[in-house]
């Protein structure tokens, strides 16, 4: 309401003035000018009175006045005009008077029967929303889409437009900070000892509830605001980890991005394209999550306060189960994603050789997570210790399972880590290193190492296939969902909404866009606020119009009331007039006529007359008294009233139409009959003279009371037609919202029902498996490369695709292309060269491992028995034991021992055979090992050299040749498709814990026989 200061003024600019001009001083006795209907009008609050308004020099003019310039300085001044247009609302005139549509009638004072109120200050502190309404809008997307039955939708939502409800799917992220620290505010207030004593005992249960819910749920439908706070980070860290993975599926590149890596790191690299997109999502899931895990360490010593007040149980603890499995289990989830994101920020950094930022992102990342993992099952463990009995067994389970994702996750980073090495790898591996198969294969016609991996390969690439078809068309349709349920719910709303602005009108938002003006927007405009539901009480809109309708057809019908009451009243002078001229007595003077052959007196006729006007003006009033509930009090919402008055207006409408109609019907026919009857003076009255004229008069003024009756009756059909019209209008509103809402809950209920937070996550990690396929599947690709490489003994030109390739099946450079054209690439080498041939090298220990001299230091030759016994000699060398006691002894393969015209030599396989005297019974074993560096003269008589692991063969030995068992069980494939010669082989005998050797006599042995067959190709 206004001040004692504070006085309302309005300029009409048709005729120049304030107010009613100079004469409106607010005096009984002022004469104001009106102002035109039409014009343009300005209405403000100044502090000046009327008079003082009345006196300034631009009211003092002839013709229009200028007080136009006035205004505008007084807006410049800033001092006189309090407020511009302020709000108002038209007075009731009086007690059970229904309320004015429009209340501008006297044009003399465009202030009058209005009631104006002034808006708050600016500077006044702003109106709170009740925090869980403002938790409820900060979380939309969760709190205002669940389906009937109550499940949730999966979709990862967009941020809200600020003031506005354009994208219905959202969250609000400045309100989600404004309730953040509206929490934390009560979450202290709990905390201090101080605060909380302060708190009436109400106060404190009060605040003891909602945060004992925040961390966990409000209801079944509302959920707490830690528990949604941690979600939607949660969420929005899974949406930036997949989309990091799912960059490799943006062959156009148009999702690039730039990472400044060297702010993250010191020393870091900076990237763009898409490989900055990738580290930029990476980085963005990881603060995604820790942004989640924050909050637990900023909370925790106050959570701890609250375990300390009492048990879980207690009304003073805000602490309960639930947290263990609601809150802190979401957690445990927010950080083995982390650890993912990280070991996958690790690997991206040693694919671009710097080794030295993958080992300090990861050794940050694990301490991080092992401290987590320590800090939350601590958590659990104190609630735990203050929960009951009856919470015990699923809060264990809960730690059992968080300690098991931490386990995994800090597994994990400890396998990257390991895989983390400062040469230059490709794949993880480095550049001259083998990934060689294991190739033990039962028979010498087993597939070589590239056929065994090239089966593999196809199946992992099978595999990737698969999962990468699987990816594209999840990772599509939760597009397609989201963006098609976005489009639905646009679509409904704009459907619905757009016939609702055109019954209900429209207002601007504080966006600039219009909004219809229904319950929905209201809170967008402090005058819709005002009103609650402003549907066609903004000004505009069809319902506005049929309201104005009403307006207009009541006082169309009161004027003809007006008309009705004045001719009786002209009838009555006339009357009055013919008695005191010819001396008669009023009730002797009246007149009768002829209707229908039935007499009449025109007394009785009158009468009748007032009481079908009195009808006629009951029975409007009754519907205009329901105009009321639709311009009420501006406090007044209650939509529920207006509906239920309305639909009552329309009963008595509808019951008193068919009435009215028949009134009509029947008046015209009174109407026609009178115009063809007489009408005559009873009395003999001697004044004859003056009869014969008032006779005429009377009965024209009688003959116009008829068609004014008439014309009030068609009036009160044309009421109570637009009355009809705003009842249509506003149930047609209504059940336009109320379609709305029911359409766009039968689109979340199928939405619900296909796309829950279940298939959110199945849908990204479908990507995230995809990825780990994929990768799988191209490093199997390299690894088949280089063994294609070692094995044609010539280089893949082709090999740097593997660099390009993205996807298993699309694209230029793609892995099944690649993988077909390099199986090709070794059917033409076999087609060229052929098979290979097999060959066996053997090698005797006394003469290729000892080399035992065939002559003595005299120069004269040694004989067979004194070779033996300088072999048996340097047996018993404990120089050639190793750390195990085991005899070791070390021999190397040449290629001068080979033919000078064979290629490619691989070993296939190995057999060893013990010779002498004292060989214990037909089992023995001994074992070959080899570490050194393989060496193979290729196709192109250039020499290439090889490093593999180091690997030991175990074989079962023949005896004096002799093979008791079947032939296989002395071939041994370990070696298989390695090089044939090689720096260091290593032949060892194991009597110190091999059983079986124990009744081996080596001082007895005359020679031990290697037999190492191999393949080769044939060149001239």
């Amino acid at each position: 309401m206004l001040g004692p200061n504070e006085f309302v003024h309005y300029f009409c600019e048709d005729t120049g003035f304030f107010n009613g001009g100079k004469d409106d001083r607010g005096l009984a006795t002022d004469v104001e000018i009106a102002c035109p209907a039409g014009s343009k009008v300005t209405y403000f609050i100044s502090n000046r009175s009327q008079a003082q308004v009345a006196a300034e020099p631009c009211q003092n003019q002839t013709g229009r006045g200028t007080c136009m310039a006035t205004l505008n300085s007084w807006r410049a001044s800033g001092s006189i005009i309090i407020e511009e247009n302020p709000l108002y609302e038209c007075q009731i005139p009086g007690v059970g008077q229904p309320r004015p549509v429009f209340c501008d009638d006297n044009r003399n004072d465009l202030r009058a029967a209005k009631t104006f109120f002034k808006k708050l200050p600016t500077n006044t502190a702003r109106t709170l929303l009740p925090l869980r309404a403002l938790i409820d809008a900060a979380f939309r997307y969760k709190t205002r889409f669940r389906s009937s039955t109550g499940g949730t939708l999966g979709f990862a939502p967009a941020q809200c437009v600020p003031n506005s409800d354009q994208v219905p799917y959202c969250y609000d992220p400045a309100q989600i900070e404004e309730a953040r620290q509206r929490v934390d505010c009560l979450i202290n207030v709990y905390s201090v000892d101080a605060y909380s004593a302060a708190l009436t005992a109400q106060q404190r249960t009060d605040l003891n509830a909602f945060l004992r819910d925040s961390f966990s749920e409000f209801n079944a439908n509302y959920e707490g605001f830690e528990r949604l706070y941690a979600e939607l980070m949660i969420m929005q860290g899974d949406e930036s980890l997949t989309a990091a993975y799912a960059s490799r599926f943006d062959l156009a590149a148009t999702g690039g991005a730039t990472f400044k890596g060297s702010a993250f790191e010191p020393n870091g690299i900076d990237l763009t394209g898409v490989a900055g997109a990738e580290m930029f999502r990476l980085y963005q899931s990881v603060q995604y999550y820790q942004l989640a895990l924050d909050r637990l360490y900023m909370l925790g010593p106050n959570m701890q306060v609250a375990l300390a007040r009492g048990p879980v149980t207690s009304e003073l603890d805000f602490i309960s189960a639930e947290t263990v499995t609601s809150y802190l289990e979401r957690l445990v989830r927010a950080a083995s994603q982390k650890s993912r994101a990280i070991g996958e920020i690790a690997r991206r950094y040693q694919n671009f050789n710097r080794p030295d930022l993958a080992r300090r992102t990861i050794e940050r990342g694990y301490v991080a997570t092992y401290l987590e993992s320590a800090l939350i099952s601590r958590q659990m463990l104190d609630i735990a210790a203050a929960s009951s009995s009856a919470s015990l067994p699923q809060i264990f389970i809960t730690i059992e399972k968080a300690q098991r994702n931490y386990r995994m996750a800090l597994l994990d980073m400890r396998e990257m880590y390991a895989q983390i090495t400062d040469e230059q790898n490709y794949f993880g591996y480095p550049p001259d290193y083998i990934p060689f198969p294991a190739i033990d294969g039962s028979s010498t016609s087993s597939a070589n190492a590239f056929d065994t991996l090239l089966n593999l390969a196809k199946q992992r690439l099978d595999l990737a296939k698969t999962r990468e078809q699987i990816a594209l068309q999840s990772g599509r349709q939760g597009r397609v969902d989201a963006a098609q349920f976005q489009s639905d719910l646009t679509s409904i709303r704009n459907n619905y909404e757009n016939q609702l602005a055109q019954i209900c009108g429209t207002f601007p938002g504080p966006d600039g866009r219009p909004y219809p003006a229904i319950r929905k927007y209201a809170p967008l405009s402090d005058v819709a606020t005002a009103m609650g539901d402003p549907c066609g009480r903004m000004g505009s809109g069809e319902l506005h119009m049929a309201m104005g309708n009403v307006k207009d057809s009541s006082l169309r019908l009161k004027g003809v009331v007006l008309r009705h009451e004045n001719i009786l009243a002209d009838i009555e002078i006339e009357r009055t007039r013919i008695a005191d001229q010819c001396a008669l007595n009023t009730s002797i003077a009246d007149l009768q006529y002829q209707i229908a052959d039935k007499q009449a007196t025109l007394a009785n006729t009158v009468a009748e007359q007032k009481a079908l006007m009195n009808f006629i003006t009951g029975s409007v009033q009754a519907v205009t008294n329901a105009m009321q509930v639709m311009d009420c009090e501006i406090q007044c919402a209650s939509s529920a009233a207006m509906g239920a008055t309305v639909a009552a207006l329309g009963i008595a409408t509808s019951g008193s139409q068919y009435a009215t109609e028949l009134i009509i019907a029947r008046k015209e026919k009174e109407q026609r009959e009178y115009e063809r009857d007489t009408m005559r003076i009873i009395a003999n009255a001697p004044c004859q003279s003056g009869q014969i004229d008032s006779v005429a008069k009377i009965a024209d003024l009688t003959h116009n009371t008829l068609e004014v009756q008439l014309e009030a009756l068609r009036a009160d059909y044309g009421m109570r037609l637009a009355m009809s019209e705003v009842k249509r209008l506003f149930s047609t509103a209504e059940r336009l919202q109320a379609q709305q809402e029911e359409a766009e809950q039968l689109a979340i209920n199928i939405q619900q029902a296909q796309n829950d937070p279940n298939v959110r996550i199945y849908q990204n990690d479908s990507i995230i498996n995809a990825d780990v396929s994929f990768r799988d599947a191209l490093a199997l690709a390299y690894r088949l490369t280089r063994v294609y490489e070692y094995y044609s003994s010539q280089s893949y030109a082709k090999k740097e695709q593997l660099f390009l390739i993205r996807m298993v099946t699309a694209g230029q450079y793609n892995l099944e292309n690649y993988l077909l054209e390099l199986e090709n690439a070794f059917n033409a080498f076999e087609e060229e060269f052929g098979n290979p041939d097999l060959r066996v090298m053997a090698l005797s220990l006394r003469d290729d491992v000892l080399r035992i001299p065939y002559v003595k230091i005299d120069g004269k030759p040694m004989d067979e028995g004194e070779r033996i016994k300088a072999m048996r000699d340097r047996l018993k060398d404990v120089k050639l034991l190793d750390s195990r006691g085991y005899l070791t002894l070390p021999f190397s393969t040449n290629l001068k021992d080979l033919s000078p015209l064979t290629r490619n030599h691989k070993v296939r396989h190995v057999e060893i055979d013990l010779q002498g005297s004292k060989m214990g019974d037909s089992v023995a074993r001994v074992y070959l090992r080899m570490s050194g560096t393989g060496v193979v003269r290729n196709v192109s008589d250039a020499t290439d050299y090889y490093v593999f692991p180091e690997r030991t063969a175990v074989l079962n030995a023949s005896v004096q040749g002799s093979k008791v068992f079947d032939p296989e069980v002395y071939r041994n494939y370990r070696f298989r498709d390695r090089p044939l010669i090689n720096t260091l082989w290593e032949l060892i005998i194991n009597q110190r814990d091999e059983s079986v050797n124990r009744d081996i006599d080596l001082q007895t042995v005359s020679d031990i026989r290697i037999l190492i067959y191999y393949s080769d190709f044939t060149t001239f």
